[in-house]
């Protein structure tokens, strides 16, 4: 009898997650046996949750907003960069033992890397000091990339970079003061090679509070929201003759990278792909 396997995404909002898509596609392509669900959790609900998945025999589930750092207490190993990064949002169940991942970072570097982008010796400038730039500035570091963080709380930023410099890698932040703040920035972009929107602004359509004509044609600029499919960042970066890309490239293989922990196998990206675009058209 074919095994059947049973996945989820825990989080809260959770119902315009494009996880399921992407997922259940790959299902399709190789003739799996499996199912892929939205659950909506709280912080409070999370402990049932977790009981439930294990009693229900799930496989394993990603973990969004605002469950990366509170699922790890539930959990029996932690993989290192997720210990270090503080939030988990791949789990792995593995005979009785709950295995936590964070493949967000590791994500964004394959798809760069797909799309004919190097990292290595890169001046990366990330906007943001929150979770998402916490694994994609470790994540860039890893490969060789020089960060800079910039973030609206100084102590946020300083915290991110000592984490980076603690493990060997060269980081810097940027302090903008009122008055010297545009000069600085614009010094800063100008010598930057990727720059990384790692904050929630945009979600909502706004504008974007930061002047970018700092940046120099050619420069990558990522904005890692993914809906809306372009953001007031992303047009801003276009018009300085930047080459744009938003989330869904890092989203979509921080799903293969979880796919491929879970069942120990290549996922099949082509397809993958084809469905997670097409459903993020507007």
């Amino acid at each position: 009898m074919m095994q059947s396997y049973k996945y989820a995404v825990l989080g809260n909002p959770i119902e315009h997650s494009l996880s399921p898509v992407l997922h259940e596609a790959g299902y399709r392509a190789i003739g799996l046996d499996a199912s892929y669900e939205r659950i909506k959790v709280t912080k409070e609900t999370l402990p049932a949750t977790v009981q439930n998945l294990v009693e229900q025999k799930f496989n394993g589930w990603n973990v969004t907003y605002p469950l990366k750092g509170e699922i790890i207490q539930y959990l029996d190993e932690i993989d290192p960069r997720a210990r270090l990064l503080g939030a988990v949002n791949t789990v792995k169940v593995s005979g009785k033992r709950l295995l936590g991942y964070n493949t967000d970072g590791p994500g964004l570097i394959r798809g760069l890397t797909s799309q004919g982008f190097s990292t290595k010796d890169k001046k990366v400038t990330i906007f943001g000091a929150g979770g998402a730039a916490k694994a994609v500035a470790l994540a860039l570091a890893e490969t060789g990339a020089k960060v800079t963080v910039i973030n609206r709380s100084f102590e946020k930023a300083q915290n991110l970079v000592e984490l980076l410099l603690a493990q060997g890698y060269e980081a810097a932040t940027l302090a903008i003061g009122q008055t010297t703040g545009n000069r600085l920035l614009t010094q800063c972009l100008a010598g930057t090679d990727i720059v990384v929107q790692a904050t929630s602004v945009g979600l909502e359509k706004e504008k974007y509070p930061y002047p970018l004509h700092g940046l120099r044609a050619g420069t990558v600029a990522i904005d890692l929201i993914y809906n809306p499919p372009k953001t007031d960042f992303m047009i801003k970066s276009h018009l300085q003759g930047c080459e744009v890309l938003n989330g869904l490239s890092m989203l979509l293989y921080q799903g293969v990278l979880a796919w491929e922990i879970w069942l120990d196998a290549c996922a099949p990206v082509s397809e993958m792909k084809t469905a997670l675009y097409q459903s993020s058209i507007p």
